[in-house]
């Protein structure tokens, strides 16, 4: 689903995209918090990864649709998830927009 997602970035329907990138983030969350989970630390924190880098295509969606608030939330999500110098960049982007 992710890919398909960042192929709909790439032709820019971003909506589409963030419906599909939401689909991720929500399948990755059963599998991590479930009650009925049998995975390993490394391989929740890969999960984890995973749902950061979720949060920061999405982020990007609703940078291009213009709602930077939306995309500052989504930035904060993936940086408390894995803090990584490009969720800090995408938050100050829409941060700067906000203003």
């Amino acid at each position: 689903m992710k890919e398909e997602g960042n192929e709909l970035v790439k032709s820019k329907q971003y909506k589409s995209a963030i419906v599909k990138y939401n689909c991720v983030w929500l399948f990755l969350k059963e599998i991590i918090e479930g009650k009925q989970s049998t995975l390993t630390s490394a391989q929740k924190k890969e999960a984890k990864e995973l749902q950061s880098t979720t949060f920061l295509n999405i982020a990007i969606c609703h940078h291009f649709e213009n709602d930077f608030s939306k995309a500052a939330d989504c930035a904060l999500k993936a940086i408390n998830l894995k803090t990584s110098i490009k969720g800090y960049y995408r938050l100050g982007l829409a941060l700067k927009m906000l203003k």
